[in-house]
């Protein structure tokens, strides 16, 4: 015989004769559309908020954000200082002209004067007459000199990071975990390194260089046989991506898919450059090993070797280099110890002070799992200036089995 069952609505004793697939309680008639009322209103409050959201995003008086208004106060406030450095520059070349011309009018008046002076008294000798016409002579090549001078005037060049877009993620929450992926591509002989460009991601696969779109087809592709890649990443003042291998640093051209290697040797001869990234302005090095050192280099208009930051500054001389990032001037480095602890250091990449760091022991929590490090990139407000952080995340949370997750792709990029 089967057993009565009762309306779950709350002091409700009728038999129940309904059940709501959705929630999978039993109700009685009566209270089944009461509830099936509740769901289609708490539908009709949502639909209410999307034709808000509608309005609004619609609505260019009320959506207009503030940073337009900040940047015509911003481009204002530009023109007015390159209005006061012209200025300032018109009242520098005014003064050097009156003194130049004070100059030569004080040595012409005291010639003129000895001039005159001798022929008064009659002492005019051919000496005399040599040595004012050398005077004269000299005068007269400063004076052409000085009127010949012309300006240097470079263009103005203003780098496109003077003014960005950025959008704050309030926490880590709002891009883990990872939703699951979109797209997955298999990579066959690949280490570990992806480097994102716009767009575009560069990846290794079966001995080849290749450039993958956002829905993971490759558009280009090069051989590569200079060994195991240990880490790339694109260089904007280079406009090329260089790649860190067992044999050196290269560089790779997107546009012709042309590899040429860079003429920097590894400073420790008993160690090999590990991972690297690039600053607007400058490229930073680091070599494998305990108590790794980090190489500070000019790229234009030649590379040259800045200053080299060893422990304790690069890291203690008990951890090592995992990776390095950068943001316009911030620099980002993962540090790990022996013990693997792991830690993340934000720091200036002028000074390499440190700005702030976390510890990052929950990615080491999995013990006897052999771990490949990925980074994920995500956009954080500090202090309020954005710098793109690269979070550390483990192989398990953002890819297996040597897969590129085309989700992931998209926060890298």
């Amino acid at each position: 015989m089967m057993s009565l069952r009762i309306c779950t609505a709350e002091s409700c004793k009728r038999a129940a004769s309904a059940l709501c697939i959705s929630c999978e309680q039993d109700f009685c008639i009566v209270h089944f559309n009461e509830h099936s009322d509740s769901l289609v209103i708490q539908c009709l409050q949502l639909a209410d908020v999307i034709n808000k959201l509608f309005d609004q995003v619609n609505n260019i008086s009320t959506f207009r954000p503030d940073f337009l208004i900040e940047l015509d106060k911003w481009c204002q406030e530009a023109h007015r200082e390159v209005n006061k450095f012209c200025e300032n520059k018109k009242q520098e070349f005014k003064e050097i002209f009156h003194k130049e011309q004070d100059q030569r009018t004080t040595e012409l008046d005291r010639l003129r004067g000895q001039i005159t002076q001798l022929i008064l008294e009659q002492e005019v000798t051919e000496d005399f007459i040599d040595s004012i016409d050398n005077s004269i002579q000299s005068l007269q090549r400063q004076i052409d000199q000085f009127q010949s001078a012309h300006l240097t005037l470079r263009p103005l060049v203003i780098d496109d990071d003077l003014v960005a877009f950025h959008q704050q993620i309030s926490s880590y929450n709002d891009l883990l975990p990872l939703p699951s992926p979109q797209r997955t591509i298999q990579l066959e002989n690949n280490w570990y390194s992806v480097a994102a460009k716009d767009n575009f991601l560069l990846v290794q696969h079966d001995s080849k260089l290749c450039i993958l779109d956002e829905q993971l087809n490759v558009v280009k592709e090069t051989p590569w046989t200079h060994h195991i890649i240990l880490d790339m990443f694109w260089s904007k003042l280079l406009a090329q991506f260089i790649i860190i291998s067992f044999e050196g640093i290269f560089v790779l051209d997107e546009n012709s898919m042309i590899i040429n290697q860079l003429p920097i040797a590894c400073h420790n001869n008993k160690k090999t450059w590990y991972c690297g990234t690039c600053t607007n302005k400058n490229l930073f090095l680091s070599v494998e090993g305990i108590s790794s050192s980090i190489y500070k280099y000019t790229l234009l208009p030649s590379i040259q070797l800045i200053k080299e930051y060893r422990s304790p500054i690069s890291c203690k001389e008990d951890e090592r280099i995992q990776d390095l990032s950068s943001s316009k001037n911030v620099l980002a480095i993962v540090i790990k110890n022996y013990r693997n602890e792991v830690h993340f250091d934000l720091c200036s990449s002028r000074t390499l002070e440190r700005q702030w760091s976390i510890e990052l022991n929950w990615i080491t929590a999995e013990k006897n799992v052999e771990t490949t490090w990925k980074f994920l990139y995500q956009k954080v407000t500090f202090n309020q200036t954005c710098i793109a952080l690269k979070n550390f995340l483990n192989n398990n949370a953002l890819c297996r089995g040597h897969h590129i997750v085309s989700q992931a792709i998209h926060l890298m990029s």
